[in-house]
């Protein structure tokens, strides 16, 4: 894989906050694919590279591109395009770069609401996206250790999404309907629920 290729394009594409925490996400998710045993660092890599390629462009453009792939949304969801910037990066990673791992493909289009049964590389992505080291701010801290101290992906999730939630809540604002099933789904795992 040409990453020199995929630097200059997401050079070329985000704004200089946007890419410096794209390569903060990469660094994060390297050291979260380490501490949980996920051996494959090049699906991490490309799905972390990829997982914003897709959040600076225009609302138009992004609702064009998920209207293209098939996606039938809400009003809420056109309100809230926003949302759908994972489907978009993940149409850049396979349009542009040929990238057709599915696992890979499907951890950058799950990245911003998380969906029910991720597996360990949606979950790395996720919480990279989440904690990398530049987002110091309390909310972020007990999901960080969770996750590299304690070694509990799914307790880091939790506290992720309640903090998201949260923080929605506050400023009235959407919540994605996969946010709260894929909230609920790893709740129902950690309280042993069938």
């Amino acid at each position: 894989m040409d990453f020199e290729k995929i630097d200059s394009y997401l050079k070329e594409n985000l704004n200089e906050f946007r890419y410096q925490h794209t390569l903060r996400v990469v660094d994060m998710g390297i050291i979260l694919a380490n501490k949980h045993g996920y051996d494959d660092i090049l699906k991490v890599k490309l799905a972390c590279y990829f997982h914003d390629a897709g959040k600076n462009l225009s609302p138009n453009k992004i609702l064009d591109m998920v209207s293209n792939e098939g996606y039938k949304l809400t009003c809420e969801e056109i309100e809230n395009i926003h949302i759908y910037h994972g489907v978009a990066s993940m149409i850049i990673a396979r349009d542009k770069f040929n990238i057709n791992d599915m696992e890979v493909l499907n951890a950058i289009k799950n990245h911003v609401t998380g969906v029910e049964k991720m597996t360990i590389l949606d979950k790395i992505v996720f919480l990279a996206d989440f904690f990398e080291m530049g987002r110091d701010f309390d909310r972020v801290h007990k999901s960080r250790d969770a996750a590299i101290i304690d070694l509990n992906l799914d307790e880091a999730l939790i506290l992720a999404y309640d903090s998201t939630i949260n923080e929605l809540v506050s400023k009235r604002r959407f919540i994605h309907e996969n946010t709260l099933r894929a909230r609920n789904f790893i709740l129902r795992k950690l309280n042993n629920c069938c």
